[in-house]
């Protein structure tokens, strides 16, 4: 919308009011802003598709507009007059929570005729984050599998991330919740991802590789790995650490190793026990069936035989019990 048409508008749009005798003899006037692609700049390049552009009167908050169209352009923010905010006001602007410098090439002042000003921006902030990864998980056939990475914002402005995952070898589906999470300056939020399980899933095991990355600098990132369990038991902590009844299965030792391995584990009361092996395909290695073993710690010594180097997965099932951990052979 050009400059004559925004001042048509509100010219008839004011005489109809003043004519019904809705509002007082002062007109008031909206004013846009709006920046240029490539202009608005966050850290010295084009401020990222998501970045968030507030305006500001005396430290309230007159409008805002995210920056959608491309890389370092935002679109008209309105800006309507009051009796505060009239013809000369000087109005201030925020880059993702941080204070804005005005590049031009015109000016944040309010006008008085429904002004359409280019204002491109300028902030800098300091990008960074912790995050807390996903957990495994149990899943079964055609079942939807959450998983929640938790990001803290340890940075000074606001920041927004995405998420991207991937399914081992397999190409299995994910869903995520929203496009983007954006969390303020010393605060958490949540970043989600769903693993959707095939109905007639072809492996017991499947590795979700993830990557959590902020926008504003792609290089503040985590990337980790979950791993769902399509044969969940009646257990309820899927890394098998701290199960009630005392259950648990260690960390193998050592690790990395070659070519053998113990795998301790303590058992609440006594279980028929087996340990399985599995490759990063999901496929089963090894399993062996150590009978029904009493109640306390025992371990199993795993021969890695001809196994080429990388990361195995082994499974503890005793009973009711299950857990998984990883493991890596290295020759």
């Amino acid at each position: 919308m050009n400059r004559k048409l925004i001042r048509t508008f509100a010219t008839v749009a004011i005489g109809f009011l003043l004519a019904c005798g809705s509002i007082s003899a002062q007109p008031i006037w909206t004013d846009y802003y709006g920046g240029k692609t490539d202009m608005t700049l966050y850290n010295g390049v084009p401020a990222p598709i998501g970045s968030i552009v507030e305006i500001l009167y005396e430290g309230e908050s007159v409008g805002a507009d995210t920056v959608i169209i491309g890389a370092g352009k935002y679109g008209l923010i309105g800006v309507i007059g009051t009796d505060d905010i009239t013809t000369g006001e000087e109005l201030t602007f925020l880059l993702n929570g941080r204070p804005a410098t005005i590049l031009g090439p015109e000016d944040a002042t309010f006008g008085s005729m429904g002004d359409v000003k280019e204002v491109n921006l300028s902030a800098e902030g300091v990008v960074q984050a912790d995050f807390d990864p996903a957990t495994d998980q149990f899943g079964s056939p055609s079942a939807t599998v959450p998983f929640v990475i938790t990001v803290h914002n340890t940075g000074n402005g606001i920041d927004f991330y995405k998420i991207t995952a991937v399914s081992s070898t397999h190409g299995w589906l994910f869903t995520y919740n929203e496009k983007f999470t954006y969390v303020h300056a010393g605060q958490t939020g949540h970043v989600t991802f769903s693993l959707i399980v095939p109905p007639s899933p072809s492996v017991a095991i499947e590795e979700i590789q993830y990557t959590v990355a902020s926008m504003l600098d792609p290089t503040v990132n985590y990337s980790g790995t979950v791993i769902v369990d399509l044969a969940p038991t009646d257990a309820d902590d899927e890394t098998g650490d701290n199960l009630p009844g005392g259950f648990e299965l260690f960390q193998n030792y050592p690790n990395p190793f070659n070519p053998s391995t113990t795998i301790a584990f303590e058992l609440p009361k006594s279980s028929p026990v087996t340990v399985e092996v599995y490759n990063l395909l999901g496929e089963l290695i090894e399993r062996a069936e150590l009978g029904r073993l009493s109640a306390g710690r025992h371990s199993y010594n795993f021969q890695a035989g001809n196994l080429a180097s990388g990361i195995y997965l082994y499974r503890l099932k005793a009973g009711e019990y299950s857990a998984i951990k990883k493991m890596a052979l290295l020759k």
